[in-house]
């Protein structure tokens, strides 16, 4: 026998993984537009230490994966701690 999930349990299940999914696709786009504007590879090998300054578009995406990732790591808490 199955029980229903409310749906509003449902939503934040679903949206676990698509932000934690989405979060990295925008850390990773950013760090990538990084190396290949600068070909330093190096620095991002090495505990993602960039050694030429981030542009605005790269900081951005960066900074905004992070965010998305910090808000999908709290709808998993949510969930799975049991406060829905």
């Amino acid at each position: 026998m199955t029980v229903a999930m409310p749906p509003e349990i449902a939503m934040i299940a679903l949206l676990e993984p698509i932000l934690l999914l989405a979060g990295l696709i925008l850390i990773v786009t950013g760090l990538l537009l990084y190396g290949v504007r600068t070909q330093d590879w190096r620095s991002l090998r090495v505990f993602w230490r960039p050694t030429v300054a981030f542009q605005a578009r790269e900081y951005f995406l960066y900074k905004l994966g992070i965010t998305v990732m910090v808000i999908g790591l709290f709808a998993r808490l949510y969930n799975h701690l049991g406060f829905a």
